[in-house]
């Protein structure tokens, strides 16, 4: 059972992602600093579930680094050209 929901898990993550790229490819946007971000949202969401689905006592450094990752692209600022760019 707990390997049926980590491949349930997977093929959302994995449709949601390819739904966010056929919007991008449709939309003719490229991949910029707000489709980075978008696409981060859709990666750390499906990893922290993916880990959560797993339990266990060993997940706790598995979220610290996607702690880490998503600080990280949610803390980048964008400079006043970027932001007329898009």
């Amino acid at each position: 059972m707990e390997q049926l929901m980590m491949w349930i898990i997977g093929v959302i993550g994995g449709g949601t992602m390819a739904a966010v790229f056929l919007t991008m490819l449709r939309k003719n946007q490229g991949f910029g600093p707000r489709n980075f971000r978008v696409v981060s949202i859709v990666l750390i969401g499906t990893f922290a579930a993916l880990l959560s689905a797993q339990g266990g006592s060993t997940v706790a450094p598995g979220f610290g680094i996607l702690g880490a990752i998503a600080g990280y692209v949610f803390g980048y600022k964008l400079s006043a050209n970027e932001v007329d760019s898009d």
